[in-house]
């Protein structure tokens, strides 16, 4: 079974990790090489054509059937809301299960999973889980951004099967067709949510209550989630398979007692076999109560098959168990490897079962000691490729908090949201907070630690096997030859990224929407050039520049220029100065920003970084306004990034300005009637960048743009088609130009488009 779990585990990844998805005859094609290995009684290969069978029979590039004629236009949805929704500033997001999906002229959309929708405003009507809605919506297909070292929302939607996003238009009126219909648990878990929302209120700590009784994460604080990243014990306050492990445990210790006490029921039903089948339910009532979220699938699938080895009185093998439970929960879900959580939970289990094979000594204390610093140590690699970060006290954080958590905490919420009796059950709501309360401060103290969280750039995928692989050869049994070769698998993980050459420059236009963002790296320096905006509950350089420089192991920024007094090119620099030392800070002229330390660009000025050189071009007209004032920046001869700059701007560079160079950032996003033909003419690029929107409301870069761009002869390439667009380049040389869509394409990716040119 361990084989053949793995086998089935390792054909799944295969087809994930196709860059295009192959369609049904290579699943005609698996089949018949899987009935010919079975016929030949090979052991592991036909394990790993299932797993690949598997996956082409039961998933599908959904991403793809909205039609993009579609795309922006007001269509009519049946559907039932899927998860518990959530609120935040005034709007309502919620998944919806489609039924049935129609176009403006009535005809019927085939359309099969989910979407992603938000409802603007101050809406009157309180939605709920399993509630039927007819409603009138604007969708486009998923489309996120994509930038190096950052997240990838394209993935995250197709794993949970969500093949569009939108909003909710208030014409036609939306229609409540039913309640939350006959699922007992839906209605359930939504009963529970909006009495524990009229019963805690708005209290600090209300969320975390929520997380944990019903898997609502929606209300977490902010800073809570921070302090939990930074000790590494965020599965502590969600229901996590440690929970579920629990609920479980505690019904076997129940029954047990009480099955001991009753003699006649003893001698029916041996006191063990009672034990574990009361503890089947118990386990699994919390995990539905979570949604069934992956950690709660793994621990569910293992606890069921644990109990029903206790009632036949079999041992248990717990690697055994790992394999099944993996091969359980590929069989339901084989997209969940897209999930990091995936990764986490199954290693964390599978390091406690290294750690635990055949070692047994010590006391309690030591043992549970070794437990939390070795799962630091083997999910360390993991948790870098990740999140770019390695809680260091981690092992001490979880020492307290696993144990103060499970007999407090846990139990604390579950009863307060169970029982309903005036007084007892706010109570011991009460209660669960004050104990949430205490153990936060406890872990806030020690994520104020100077050394708590340690940030580190991304490695390459192929360095996490061996990495992981380096951690178990140093957990490995005492007395195991050379366990200190295990840190020799780690260099490659630490080793520092590369960067440019002396004489190189590497340019990054970032993929972040409505604005503008770019770095430019010389050998041993760094400008940041604007970033980008801000939207709800986050900016463009918490999402984008900060993972970028992170993953190219950037601590210091040299110079930061905000070429104006736009908050789509401003938006993100307090996010920014918040996790990088900035050296210098440049804006359009004095007071025009409130930066604190500003200095305003002049043109003329310039330096020279590791044999690149930079000048400002403007501005240097003070009777220009407006945009026109934006802060123009020359790399190298090859490179000029304008800002908004407008027609006076562009004419006011003419007698001055640069000569024909390879790179030009499209000034105002393509914006049409702001180009001024002699300018255009005298620079003639090679190369021009677009930063814009996917389906962007301005509708840029407008037709007319692209079309006098194109009459240069300029290659056009726009953020909203590629994602973030790198170029590279030495002095002498051609720039080489590379896309972020085609360089991590994968299936669930939405097809690189040309909104602006070939």
């Amino acid at each position: 079974m361990r084989v053949g779990s793995l086998g089935f585990g390792l054909g799944v990844l295969a087809i994930l990790a196709l860059p295009v998805w192959p369609g049904r005859v290579w699943l005609a094609a698996v089949l018949m090489a899987l009935a010919l290995l079975v016929w030949l009684r090979w052991r592991w290969w036909p394990w790993l054509l299932a797993g690949m069978g598997w996956t082409l029979l039961t998933v599908s590039p959904g991403h793809l059937q909205l039609p993009v004629a579609l795309e922006g236009r007001d269509l009519r949805v049946v559907g039932r809301i899927a998860e518990l929704p959530g609120r935040s500033s005034g709007t309502q997001h919620f998944v919806l299960r489609v039924d049935s999906l129609s176009a403006p002229d009535g005809a019927r959309v085939p359309f099969r999973g989910a979407l992603s929708l938000g409802w603007y405003g101050a809406s009157p009507l309180a939605l709920r889980a399993g509630e039927r809605w007819s409603l009138s919506v604007r969708l486009k297909r998923p489309r996120g951004l994509l930038n190096p070292g950052g997240g990838d929302s394209e993935r995250w939607l197709f794993a949970r099967r969500i093949h569009a996003r939108g909003y909710v238009r208030e014409y036609p009126a939306p229609r409540r067709l039913s309640g939350a219909g006959a699922n007992p648990l839906t209605r359930w878990r939504t009963a529970l949510a909006a009495r524990l929302d009229q019963r805690l209120g708005d209290r600090p700590h209300a969320g975390l209550v929520k997380a944990l009784a019903v898997g609502d994460r929606h209300d977490v604080h902010g800073a809570h989630r921070e302090v939990l990243q930074r000790t590494g014990t965020a599965h502590l306050l969600a229901i996590s398979g440690l929970h579920v492990g629990l609920a479980g445990g505690w019904w076997y210790l129940l029954v047990s007692l009480l099955w001991r006490r009753l003699p006649g029921l003893a001698e029916r039903l041996a006191t063990p076999r009672a034990a574990a089948l009361a503890a089947i339910p118990g386990a699994a009532l919390y995990a539905l109560l979570a949604g069934l979220s992956l950690p709660t699938q793994r621990a569910l699938a293992m606890i069921l098959l644990a109990m029903l080895a206790r009632c036949w009185l079999r041992p248990v093998d717990f690697s055994r168990l790992l394999a099944m439970a993996l091969l359980a929960t590929l069989l339901v879900d084989p997209l969940a490897p897209l999930n990091p959580g995936f990764w986490l939970s199954f290693g964390a289990v599978g390091v406690i079962a290294h750690l635990l094979a055949g070692r047994r000594e010590g006391s309690p204390e030591q043992l549970w000691w070794r437990i939390q610093w070795g799962i630091t140590l083997g999910l360390a690699p993991l948790g870098l490729g990740a999140f770019q970060g390695l809680s260091l006290v981690s092992p001490l954080a979880n020492l307290v908090a696993i144990p103060w958590a499970s007999a407090t905490v846990v139990p604390l919420t579950l009863l307060g949201t169970l029982v309903d009796l005036p007084g007892l059950g706010d109570g011991l709501l009460a209660l669960a907070l004050g104990s949430i309360r205490w153990l936060l401060r406890f872990l806030g103290w020690l994520a104020d630690w100077p050394w708590a969280y340690r940030v580190w750039p991304a490695p390459p995928l192929w360095a996490l096997p061996l990495a992981v692989l380096g951690s178990l050869w140093l957990l490995a049994p005492r007395g195991f030859p050379g366990r200190w070769l295990g840190c020799l698998l780690w260099l490659p993980l630490l080793a520092p990224p590369p960067q440019p050459a002396p004489g190189e420059v590497w340019f990054t236009l970032l993929d972040v929407g409505d604005g503008l963002a770019a770095v430019v790296r010389t050998r041993e320096h760094v400008l940041v050039y604007d970033t980008g905006g801000r939207w709800r509950g986050g900016d463009a350089a918490g999402a984008t520049l900060v993972p970028l420089l992170r993953q190219q192991g950037i601590r210091r920024i040299d110079t930061v220029i905000l070429s104006h007094d736009d908050s789509l090119h401003t938006g993100g620099f307090r996010s920014l100065a918040s996790e990088f030392a900035i050296q210098r800070v440049l804006v359009p002229a004095p007071g025009a920003l409130p930066v604190a330390g500003a200095s305003p660009c002049r043109a003329g000025d310039g330096w020279r970084w590791d044999g690149v050189v930079f000048r400002l071009l403007a501005p240097s007209d003070t009777r220009l306004a407006g945009d026109d004032q934006s802060c123009v920046l020359q790399v190298d001869n090859k490179l000029l990034l304008p800002g908004d700059l407008e027609l006076a701007g562009q004419r006011r560079l003419l007698r001055d300005g640069p000569s024909p160079l390879a790179v030009l950032v499209a000034p105002h996003h393509g914006r049409r009637d702001l180009l001024d033909s002699h300018w255009l003419a005298r620079l003639n690029p090679q190369l021009v960048l677009f930063s814009t929107a996917y389906r962007n409301h301005h509708g840029y870069p407008r037709p007319a743009t692209c079309r006098r761009f194109a009459a240069t002869g300029a290659r056009l390439l726009d953020t909203a088609d590629h994602g973030a667009i790198s170029v590279r380049w030495r002095s002498g040389e051609r720039p080489r130009v590379e896309t972020e869509r085609q360089r991590r394409r994968r299936f669930w990716h939405a097809p690189v488009t040309s909104t602006c040119g070939p």
